[in-house]
């Protein structure tokens, strides 16, 4: 069940973060192209990705 709930809270932030970068974009620059779309799912999974490693790896010390 908590699982679900982080799925649910990163999909929430995710859609806000797109929306606010899409708007600040698109009010700045008149784009053909979804720029802040792409620009915050590449960020978003970059960050997903550094989480998950320091999730999973554990200190070069623990080991032995």
């Amino acid at each position: 069940m908590l699982q679900l709930v982080f799925v649910a809270l990163g999909g929430a932030l995710g859609a806000l973060a797109r929306y606010w970068v899409s708007n600040h974009i698109v009010s700045n620059a008149r784009y053909e192209l979804p720029y802040g779309t792409l620009l915050c799912n590449v960020l978003g999974s970059f960050l997903m990705g550094v989480c998950f490693v320091l999730v999973l790896e554990k200190p070069s010390s623990a080991r032995r």
